[in-house]
């Protein structure tokens, strides 16, 4: 049997070159689909330009339009969208908490319509600057009516909203500020009860010092001149301790109206032109029988070449005496305390008190100038006080415009203080104010006026001693009474009376003799009573108890001055 020989098929060219078309673009159809389900393409263009988003980018859009949405719903701020009209586009949730609007009650309403009328022109302008891109952010406080009626202070940022996101607007964002006003409101409440009590603290003291200086100053004035009377001489040791231990009460009451004055930074000055080299040889003398007593060397160091300060002469004086009296307090018998200036830094003069005392432990210098501290020292090495002086120094260097530091290697390495002052214009005039004034050439009238009896006479002997003719009234009546019927040249004169104040006196007779001079005698020595003698025609306040060389130092400064006119005569 016979078989026809096998033969393979007959393909055209055609039909290859169509199954290999097929075979290519199946394919990029395969490799499109594995592209597209990848998640590797977000979207779709065809070739009319027409975008279609494929599932992978829509759900990351989902995700994160709700992931911004979160972090708007917890923004505790109010954040809307209002376009160039000012109409809201769009409010973020936290405006139903702040203004109680439900989200989208306010679309497509003018902002300007919720404005306070007297906030308006503010907020107005700040909408243009936000609109024109005056500046990037724009700030504005004003009020907007909430959704019951009442005006809710906000407090709000403007900006232009980005072209790229949305036409021209502005995107505003404000918040509630009730909560911080009230806050605000209570602060200023509490600091106004403080400062009452404050104010009343001060004044107690000042009232107690009254009642405390009153009777030292006869007691103290008494001792003086028991003290020159040759009569009573071997009992001068007593009377020493006497007046030491008065004088230490006239100082802690000293101090006590130096810390109202200082803690209220109310220390009034008379500044000058103070040789700061003389001044310290002056408090030296003044401390003279202190440093012999404690046995102690004191050296100086005066390498500073210009000495002139700008100070208060009486109140650079009380500086340097405190400092020096504290490098006494703690200094060892035998010891040396040595007291050095120098130019350092430029424009200003230090000036240097070291001693080789007790020292002062490096975590208590920070507390070295706290009121009532007295370095972090107990024990006998402190002596009597309130711990104030170093307290009051600074405040009285600042005050000045100076520093006041210190500094200590620690317990047993003694301590050094730096006080620095800005110098004075050389060739400047030197004041006087601290020296005592030339004796009067004349016999002086003089009206006394003290409703405490024993003041009233111890003050009338001195004065007469001195050679004045005095006139002692112990009333306002008896006062007016007596410069009715007598020329005066001199008026001195205790503030607290029986029937009336000394301003109520001095008033009085200066109605009569513009010219007439007085002296202010009061346990009352804060700025508002020194303005307030000053004020009713006294020319000098002196603080009780008072040192009678303080008396007869204001008496020799009025009789420098030209005399007063003739009053009536008898």
């Amino acid at each position: 049997m016979n078989y026809p020989e096998a033969t393979a098929p007959i393909v055209s060219a055609p039909s290859v070159e169509k199954a290999l078309t097929f075979a290519l673009r199946l394919a990029h159809a395969e490799h499109a689909l594995q592209t597209l389900t990848s998640g590797q393409v977000d979207a779709i263009v065809d070739p009319r330009g027409n975008t279609y988003l494929l599932r992978p980018a829509q759900e990351r859009l989902r995700r994160n339009e709700a992931r911004l949405q979160a972090l708007f719903d917890s923004v505790p701020d109010v954040i809307t969208v209002l376009n160039e009209a000012g109409e809201v586009r769009y409010q973020s949730p936290a405006v139903t908490r702040v203004l109680g609007y439900a989200v989208g009650t306010l679309y497509g309403r003018s902002v300007f319509e919720f404005v306070h009328p007297d906030d308006l022109p503010g907020f107005e302008r700040a909408f243009s600057e936000a609109m024109q891109k005056v500046r990037p952010i724009t700030t504005a406080d004003f009020r907007h009516r909430a959704r019951d009626g009442s005006w809710c202070p906000l407090e709000a940022t403007l900006g232009s909203v980005p072209q790229s996101i949305e036409p021209a607007g502005v995107i505003l964002t404000f918040r509630d500020t009730t909560h911080r006003r009230l806050v605000q409101e209570e602060t200023a409440r509490r600091e106004a009860v403080a400062g009452q009590a404050s104010l009343a603290k001060d004044r107690f003291l000042a009232m107690l010092s009254h009642e405390l200086r009153t009777p030292l100053t006869p007691a103290l004035l008494g001792v003086q001149t028991l003290e020159e009377d040759e009569r009573f001489a071997e009992a001068r040791p007593t009377l020493a301790m006497i007046h030491r231990n008065l004088e230490l009460q006239s100082r802690l009451l000293g101090e006590l109206l130096d810390f109202i004055t200082v803690g209220q930074q109310k220390v009034r000055l008379q500044s000058g032109s103070i040789d700061a080299h003389e001044a310290v040889r002056f408090v030296l003398e003044i401390c003279r029988s202190e440093i012999a007593a404690a046995q102690i060397e004191v050296l100086l160091d005066f390498r500073s070449a210009e000495s002139l300060v700008r100070a208060d002469p009486m109140r650079l004086q009380q500086v340097m005496w405190n400092l020096l009296k504290n490098a006494i307090k703690f200094s060892a018998p035998g010891s040396s305390i040595s007291i050095a200036t120098l130019d350092d830094p430029p424009g200003r003069l230090t000036i240097e008190f070291a001693d080789h005392g007790v020292g002062i432990e490096p975590a208590l210098l920070p507390l070295v100038f706290d009121s009532f501290q007295q370095g972090g020292l107990s024990g006998p090495q402190v002596n009597p006080g309130l711990g104030l002086g170093l307290f009051i120094a600074r405040g009285l260097a600042e005050a000045q415009g100076g520093t006041l530091t210190a500094l200590s290697e620690g317990r047993g390495k003694g301590s050094l203080f730096r006080l620095t002052l800005p110098k004075a214009p050389p060739g400047g005039a030197m004041s006087t104010e601290a020296l005592p004034g030339p004796l009067p050439d004349r016999r002086l009238q003089i009206l006394l006026v003290e409703d405490h009896a024993v003041t009233r006479i111890v003050h009338g002997r001195l004065l007469e001693q001195l050679g004045h003719e005095v006139s002692a009234a112990a009333d306002l009546r008896g006062g007016l009474l007596l410069a009715e019927i007598c020329r005066f040249d001199l008026v001195i004169c205790d503030l607290i009376l029986s029937d009336g104040t000394g301003h109520q006196l001095m008033e009085g007779l200066r109605r009569s003799h513009p010219a007439l001079p007085g002296v202010a005698l009061s346990a009352f020595g804060l700025p508002a009573d020194l303005e307030e003698s000053r004020a009713a025609g006294f020319s000098e306040h002196l603080v009780k108890p008072i040192a009678f060389e303080s008396l007869q130092s204001a008496i020799h400064k009025l009789a420098a001055k030209e005399r007063p006119a003739p009053g009536a005569t008898t």
